[in-house]
């Protein structure tokens, strides 16, 4: 009896499944889970804003002190500690150490909340805004967007 060669499939270049849907679910693993957020070693947090120019800057004479003040007060109600707090003017960077997850959630809704106010209410007494005070304006995105975690050589 003789063999009969099998017949190879030649190779497609083309995938035959195309895929019409996306959106996330496709990927693997969609755990929700909290973002690793440590206790034991400091934090680097970086508060970013797009709209902090000229007199919405918080580099601005006005906003300064009132920056500084809030965050410092704030940290000290939440028990965090501040070893870093650099004002770049368009950014904040803070280094700081937590006892608490839930007490950092409150830290970074309150001092955001209160630096936006503060920026906005400054910006409308020197003329320059509309009024309208947003949170999202001023520290627009999310907080914890540069977030990384440093080494315990401080």
């Amino acid at each position: 009896m003789g063999h009969k060669k099998s017949k190879e499939e030649q190779l497609s270049l083309f995938k035959r499944k195309i895929i019409r849907q996306f959106g996330g679910t496709l990927l693997k693993g969609n755990a929700k889970s909290a973002r690793p957020l440590s206790t034991k070693e400091a934090v680097h947090l970086v508060l970013k804003s797009a709209q902090a120019i000229g007199t919405k800057s918080m580099l601005h004479t006005y906003n300064v002190s009132k920056i500084d003040e809030i965050i410092r007060n704030h940290a000290r109600l939440c028990r965090i500690r501040i070893y870093h707090l650099v004002n770049v003017g368009n950014h904040l960077h803070l280094v700081i150490k937590l006892d608490d997850r839930k007490e950092f959630q409150k830290f970074i809704r309150v001092i955001t909340g209160l630096i936006a106010r503060h920026i906005e209410i400054s910006a409308v007494l020197l003329g320059v805004a509309s009024g309208r005070i947003r949170k999202k304006s001023v520290l627009g995105g999310s907080p914890l967007h540069s977030t990384h975690c440093l080494g315990s050589g401080l």
